[in-house]
């Protein structure tokens, strides 16, 4: 089946990044990112913030970081093991379940069929008849019953009843088939989970016991450090941390890692997914005439397209990012954590439990990128906004960088040709008040044109370090806006600021302006994020479009479908463009 978007063939990913060290010290922070996003600030999809929604852009999406040489022995990944497998019957449980749910409804369906040709061919209930029915609705003794009623429905010998009996009779048969996978996944989940619960008893009792016997060997070290009492206690710590890997194997699924997080390669990687499923926004009716280039009928699957890799659209999402202050917030926050001590950003702080601040060790890791020379820094950033999109910031770092000046003509023109578009058909659907509009083909095949030249300005992102520094930026992203969460109290931030789009502004205010947190007219986060968002889906679409694909036709196309689908998106990325409180090189013209 033919699709309108196909990955380009140097979409870059994080595998496309050879330094193993560089991988590792990112995957080790960005684990703690997530765990920050889906564990305790966001533990549910309905919770997700706006920048996480799967069809904005580059979604830090759930990973896991199995590394090659954690401390974790045979038996911490035989724990962890246990747990994959429980998880793995629950999912298959779920499943069966569905598909007995379907069965059943489908099977109800059927005898509400069966009863309804009996009662038009007037003929009485019968006592086979009344007990299926007891039967199907009980669930206890179906197949018995079943037989019985087929067996007297065919003596009756009404050609009407033939076919709703041939359905019923297909329905009872995949019902039972259902059933019996559903009992067989049911087992084996309880089976599973009787055996994963008793596993993760012992654990706690071992644990317990090595907790215990840690504290005595400290004690006895105490009283008499010698070489016999220091040599219990190592031997009394190294069981407990392995009686505490093994338990965290089994709560978590993970085994344990060391210091350092390094790839199964090369095959098996540690990889932050920066996920982007792209959605299709027109109702179903759009598509009743539209047709692919070889006359096909196209579906929404035609419009179908998910990816982990950076697009150029990423360059983008990076600089309005950039341009919301995300870089000088977590340069403010380094700085004080670092050196000024402003704040109570503590290094070492622990809750009741004894564990460790969840924001001191990402702190920490944050800046352990800075100190290692392996951070995103502004000049890289400069350098591929220039040598990208052909723009800068105005606190440029006077970097003698090309310009990729035709990226910005071609995608000006192609806005203006886009709103030029929907204007006519605005006005024409005004003026004739009907719903079908006659899209001009002169102004179809500019589009296209100027879409088929845009793609030829993409090729700058693939040069020099432009994809790594992308790929560093968005990840020192997620790190600030995570961070800024755990620490928004600790700040100065109002605690009932628990989104975005309000602690982010704030942030702002308290960290680079200095001034008390302020309401404005605009939201810097919202405005900002839209840029980036709806810059970002734009350009992912005319990178990823198979051009071959867009027919210039004046009623159902799918290059007029394709127009009716991004409206949104170019008119929000232009009126929110219209917003920012501090004007970049311009992107759109905002008339």
């Amino acid at each position: 089946m033919a699709t309108l978007f196909v990955n380009p063939t140097n979409t870059f990913d994080w595998k496309a990044i050879k330094t193993f060290h560089l991988r590792n010290q990112y995957n080790e922070t960005l684990s703690l990112v997530e765990s920050g996003y889906f564990d305790t600030q966001y533990p549910g999809p309905s919770a997700l913030p706006n920048f996480l929604n799967r069809n904005y852009a580059l979604t830090l999406a759930k990973f896991i970081c199995d590394c090659a040489n954690g401390p974790a022995t045979s038996k911490g990944r035989d724990f962890a093991d246990e747990k994959t497998k429980l998880q793995q019957a629950d999912t298959d449980l779920r499943s069966k379940t569905l598909v007995l749910d379907k069965a059943r409804q489908e099977l109800v369906e059927a005898w509400q069929l069966m009863e309804f040709r009996i009662n038009e061919v007037e003929i009485a209930e019968y006592a086979e008849q009344r007990e299926l029915r007891e039967a199907l609705f009980s669930n206890t003794d179906l197949d018995s019953k079943w037989k019985a009623f087929d067996a007297k429905t065919k003596t009756l010998k009404k050609e009407q009843l033939t076919s709703p009996l041939a359905t019923l009779a297909d329905k009872v048969k995949k019902f039972a088939l259902a059933q019996s996978e559903w009992k067989a996944s049911d087992d084996d989940y309880s089976q599973k989970k009787t055996s994963y619960d008793n596993a993760v008893v012992k654990a706690r009792v071992v644990f317990a016991n090595t907790e215990n016997a840690l504290k005595r060997a400290q004690k006895q070290f105490e009283q008499a450090p010698n070489i016999q009492t220091k040599t219990s206690l190592e031997a009394a710590q190294t069981a407990s941390d392995s009686a505490s890997d093994q338990l965290n194997a089994l709560t978590t699924g993970r085994t344990a890692r060391a210091d350092a997080c390094f790839d199964r390669d090369p095959t098996e990687f540690c990889l932050p997914l920066f996920h982007y499923e792209r959605l299709f926004s027109l109702p179903d009716d759009r598509l009743i005439k539209a047709k692919d280039k070889d006359g096909n009928p196209i579906s929404r699957a035609f419009f179908a397209f998910a990816t982990q890799g950076l697009t150029v659209g990423a360059v983008l999402w990076l600089y309005y990012y950039e341009r919301m202050g995300i870089f000088k917030i977590l340069g403010a926050l380094m700085d004080d954590y670092n050196y000024t001590g402003k704040y109570t950003l503590s290094g070492s702080r622990r809750d009741k439990n004894g564990n460790a601040n969840s924001y001191s060790v990402l702190m920490d890791a944050v800046c352990t990128l800075h100190r290692l020379g392996i951070s995103s820094n502004l000049r890289d950033r400069v350098c591929t906004y220039q040598r990208v999109l052909g723009v800068s910031l105005d606190n440029t770092v006077n970097a003698k960088t090309e310009r990729n000046e035709g990226f910005m003509q071609s995608f000006n023109k192609l806005i203006d040709y886009m709103l030029e578009y929907y204007k006519t058909k605005q006005l024409s659907r005004a003026i004739n008040n009907a719903a079908e509009f006659r899209s001009s083909v002169a102004t179809q095949t500019s589009i296209r044109d100027t879409i088929n030249v845009l793609k030829q300005q993409f090729e700058p992102f693939q040069y020099g370090r432009n994809q790594i520094n992308t790929f560093l930026g968005i990840a020192t992203v997620h790190m600030t806006l995570c961070l800024l969460n755990s620490v928004r109290k600790e700040i100065g931030i109002p605690d009932q600021y628990e989104r975005p789009e309000e602690f982010i502004p704030a942030a702002y205010d308290l960290l680079v302006t200095g001034r008390p947190v302020t309401l404005n007219e605009t939201n810097r986060f919202i405005i900002h994020d839209n840029c980036a968002s709806y810059g970002y889906r734009l350009l992912t679409d005319i990178e990823t479009a198979d051009l071959s694909q867009f027919s210039t036709v004046a009623v159902g196309g799918t290059l007029d479908l394709w127009l009716d689908d991004v409206e949104g998106w170019v008119e929000g990325y232009r009126n929110a463009y219209a917003s920012l409180p501090e004007r970049a090189t311009a992107l759109v013209s905002a008339n």
